[in-house]
């Protein structure tokens, strides 16, 4: 049995990652390389992310009631904000992912 922290750990966090990463390159256009610096991931974790080799656990339909925290997170990261208050959103996301499912 996996306890809802491991599901996060498993599905929901990669799946956030990836359309945090997405989004940066689409609508802020960062290249993979200062997306990962951000993150705090390698350029070949954001690449995997971007290619849907990671994170793509849940459909479109499931991730779009995230979409407006998923916005909030790359403003957050593109503005240099707290690092705390970025993963509060992160948490925030994970938690309506375990509303939903």
């Amino acid at each position: 049995m996996l306890l809802p922290a491991e599901i996060e750990a498993r599905a929901s966090v990669p799946a956030i990652r990836a359309l945090v990463a997405r989004k940066l390159v689409k609508e802020h256009r960062m290249n993979q390389q200062d997306i990962a610096k951000v993150l705090g991931l390698t350029q070949a974790a954001v690449s995997n992310y971007l290619r849907g080799r990671r994170g793509s656990s849940f459909s479109d339909d499931d991730l779009a009631s995230i979409d407006g925290i998923v916005s909030q997170i790359c403003t957050m990261l593109v503005s240099g904000a707290d690092s705390s208050k970025i993963i509060s959103k992160f948490d925030e996301a994970c938690q309506v992912i375990r509303h939903n499912r």
